[in-house]
């Protein structure tokens, strides 16, 4: 998406079975760009209001965490392990062979 977004929306349109007129997909491109959406209050915090059982707390609390880091490649990086991360391919590769779905994570 971060390479060819007008791409990823024209296949996405084709597999929804639509057709998108030219300038539909510079609209959606402009609106879709990370920092745009991050910034954007209906799309930044979703989770604003949600209460999240906090240990620490020992009780509900409100979610303060934002869904959107920096939309970056390879950030999950700084966050996982290696360990943590192959457990996630072992997980996940079978499942989107099988869906015929290949990500590029780099």
């Amino acid at each position: 998406m971060i390479k060819n977004m007008p791409r990823v929306l024209n296949e996405l349109s084709k597999f929804l079975g639509k057709k998108l007129p030219e300038e539909k997909i510079e609209e959606m491109t402009e609106y879709l760009q990370f920092e745009k959406m991050k910034n954007n209050p209906m799309t930044a915090n979703p989770f604003e209001k949600v209460a999240v059982f906090d240990e620490q707390v020992n009780g509900p609390s409100s979610y303060r965490g934002r869904h959107m880091q920096k939309g970056v490649l390879d950030g999950w990086k700084k966050k996982m392990t290696s360990a943590q991360s192959e457990r996630i391919d072992d997980y996940l590769n079978p499942r989107l062979t099988q869906l015929g779905l290949r990500f590029q994570y780099e």
